[in-house]
């Protein structure tokens, strides 16, 4: 999938309701759970209020589309199966 198509597609399933996803370890810890929200045009990126264990983000992170094609590939990989 190009790499628009998916931001929009993300910021559309974050516009109609925030959602969370969780890390995928790559040895035996817990996942952590983020929640993603969106302002329109920005995905936010905070602690999850719904699972835990909660990342510990103690600011939101703010994502812009500008910078979408260097963190897309990265977290691709949690959105599977939400797209």
């Amino acid at each position: 999938m190009h790499v628009i198509e998916t931001w929009n597609r993300i910021i559309e399933r974050a516009n109609c309701q925030p959602f969370e996803i969780h890390t995928v370890p790559q040895n035996k810890r817990a996942p952590l759970w983020f929640r993603v929200s969106t302002d329109g045009t920005t995905l936010i990126i905070s602690q999850a209020k719904d699972n835990v264990p909660s990342s510990t983000l103690k600011v939101p992170r703010k994502l812009h589309s500008k910078n979408s094609k260097e963190y897309i590939p990265i977290i691709i990989y949690g959105f599977r199966g939400l797209l």
